[in-house]
C-alpha cells in the first residue's frame, strides 16, 4: 500500500507516461508531413508541386526515355485507361538527364502514384502549345460547338436574313459608289509619290516581259489571227479605195504644190476631201463586216492555248515581282488603309440617323444570338465558366499548362498495337523502359483546373 511519500512517485511516473504518448504521436505526425513533402516536391510547376493525389498513395520512379520531345522536370502526367473517359494525374518528371547531343533522347525519371497500373506497359506521348492563335480557335471551337454555332447563325438568317439585307444594303451601296472616287484619287496620288519607282519597274518590265516574251508571241500567235480575219475586209476596202482615189487630182495638185506659185497645200486639201467624201463612207459601208472580223479575231485570240498560258506565265511573273508586290502593298496601304478621306467618308455614312436606327434594328435581331453564343464559349453564370475557356485562360494568360505527357492504354489506339512496338527493353533486358515521343494529333489539356468558392 503506497504511503504519503510515494504518491510523488506514482505522479510523476503517469505524467511521464502521458509526456511520451504525445510526444510520440507528434513524431509520427512531423514524419508524414515531411514524407509527403518529400514526395509532392520537384521543381515545380503549378501542376507538380500540388498534384491531386493521396499522400499514402504507393510512389514508384519510372526510368524513361524521350526521344525527339521536349520534356522538363515538372511536366505533369496523365493517364487515362482503356475504360475510363476523363484524365487523370497520374505523376510528374521528377529528373530529366539532357542527352539530345545524341540521337535526339532525354534520359528522365517519372515519379508515378497510380496504383495497380503497369507503365511499361502504355503509350507515352508529350503535347505542348505555343499559344498561337489557330490553338485557341481549335481549344475554344471543338466541332460539336463549332456545328452548334453554324446552326445558330443559319437559323438567325432563315428568320431575319431578308429584313437585314433589306436595311443595310442602302448603307452598302452608298458606300461603295461614294468610295469608289476617293479611293481612285488615293491610289492616283499614290502613283504619282512613287512614280520614279514604277517608271524603273515599267522600264525593267518592258525589257523582261515585253520585249522578250509579248513581242514575240504577237509575231508568232497573234499575227497569223489578225491576218485570217481582218485580211479580206481590208482587202476589200482596199480596193474600194483604189477605184475611188483620183491619181489625175492627186497628180497634177502635188505638180502644182511643187511650183514657186501658190500656198503649196492642194495636196493636203485634195487628201482631207478624199478622206471626208470618200474613205469615210466605204468604212462606214463596211462596218458590221469589220466588228464581225474583230470580233472573231479577239475570240480566236482568247481560245489560243499558247496564248493563254504564256500570258497567265506573264500574269505570274508580274505578281510575284518582289518590287511590283512592295509597290502595290504601298499603294493600296496609302489608298485605302490610311486614307483620311475614306475613313471621313464611311464615318460619315455609317454615324448618320439612317444608320445609326438602321443597325438599332439590325441588332435587336442579332442580340439574341450573339448572348447564345458567347453563353457557349465563355460560359454562363448559373453553369460556371467553360471548360475550354478556362484552358485558354490559363494558357494565355497565366502562361500554364503549355507542356504535358499522356500515357493510355494501347487498345485505345486504332489498330491496338502492342505497347512493346513503342517502348524499349532495358540495358539488362528483362523489361521493357517507357519511351515518350511526340503526339501525331493535337489535344487540350486533360485537366480544367477552375476556382472553387
Amino acid at each position: 500500500m503506497p504511503t504519503l511519500f510515494s504518491m510523488p512517485d506514482a505522479l510523476f511516473s503517469s505524467f511521464n507516461i502521458r509526456r511520451s504518448i504525445g510526444a510520440g504521436m507528434w513524431v509520427v505526425i512531423v514524419a508524414s508531413a515531411v514524407a509527403a513533402y518529400d514526395r509532392l516536391k520537384g521543381d515545380r510547376t503549378d501542376a507538380a508541386s500540388s498534384p491531386k493525389v493521396a499522400w499514402f498513395t504507393p510512389v514508384r520512379d519510372i526510368d524513361a526515355h524521350a526521344v525527339d520531345a521536349d520534356v522538363r522536370i515538372g511536366d505533369p502526367v496523365f493517364y487515362r485507361g482503356p475504360s475510363s473517359d476523363a484524365w487523370v494525374q497520374a505523376g510528374y518528371i521528377s529528373d530529366v538527364t539532357d542527352d539530345r547531343s545524341a540521337n535526339q533522347r532525354q534520359d528522365m525519371r517519372i515519379r508515378w502514384y497510380v496504383d495497380g497500373v503497369t507503365p511499361q506497359t502504355l503509350v507515352w506521348e508529350s503535347h505542348r502549345t505555343t499559344g498561337s492563335l489557330q490553338e485557341v480557335v481549335q481549344t475554344m471551337l471543338p466541332p460539336e460547338k463549332r456545328q452548334r454555332i453554324q446552326s445558330q447563325i443559319q437559323q438567325l438568317l432563315k428568320q431575319n436574313g431578308q429584313e437585314m439585307t433589306e436595311l443595310l444594303q442602302p448603307l452598302v451601296r452608298e458606300s461603295l459608289v461614294r468610295s469608289l472616287p476617293v479611293i481612285e484619287r488615293g491610289v492616283r496620288r499614290s502613283m504619282a509619290e512613287h512614280s520614279d519607282q514604277w517608271q524603273g519597274l515599267a522600264g525593267r518590265l518592258q525589257t523582261e516581259i515585253l520585249d522578250q516574251r509579248i513581242m514575240p508571241l504577237a509575231k508568232q500567235e497573234m499575227m497569223p489571227i489578225v491576218r485570217r480575219h481582218g485580211q479580206p475586209i481590208t482587202e476589200s476596202i482596199g480596193r474600194e479605195l483604189w477605184d475611188r482615189a483620183s491619181l489625175w487630182r492627186f497628180g497634177w495638185r502635188a505638180l502644182y504644190d511643187q511650183t514657186p506659185l501658190g500656198e503649196r497645200s492642194l495636196v493636203k486639201e485634195e487628201w482631207q476631201r478624199f478622206v471626208d467624201e470618200e474613205a469615210v463612207p466605204v468604212f462606214e459601208d463596211h462596218l458590221d463586216e469589220i466588228v464581225v472580223a474583230v470580233q472573231n479575231t479577239m475570240s480566236d485570240v482568247a481560245a489560243n492555248p499558247v496564248i493563254r498560258q504564256e500570258l497567265a506565265s506573264v500574269a505570274g511573273t508580274i505578281a510575284d515581282d518582289p518590287e511590283a508586290q512592295r509597290l502595290l502593298k504601298t499603294v493600296l496601304r496609302e489608298s485605302i488603309v490610311e486614307n483620311q478621306e475614306l475613313r471621313t467618308l464611311w464615318k460619315e455614312i455609317w454615324t448618320s440617323p439612317h444608320a445609326v436606327a438602321a443597325l438599332d434594328r439590325v441588332g435587336d435581331r442579332v442580340e439574341p444570338v450573339v448572348r447564345q453564343i458567347g453563353d457557349l464559349l465563355f460560359g454562363t453564370p448559373e453553369q460556371g465558366i467553360d471548360p475550354n475557356f478556362a484552358r485558354v485562360l490559363r494558357n494565355q494568360i497565366l502562361r500554364k499548362d503549355r507542356r504535358w505527357i499522356v500515357a493510355f492504354d494501347p487498345s485505345m489506339r486504332a489498330g491496338g498495337a502492342d505497347a512493346t512496338s513503342f517502348n524499349e527493353m532495358t540495358p539488362a533486358g528483362d523489361s521493357y523502359r517507357p519511351v515518350v515521343r511526340p503526339a501525331q494529333t493535337s489535344m487540350p489539356y486533360p485537366v480544367v483546373y477552375l476556382a472553387s468558392e
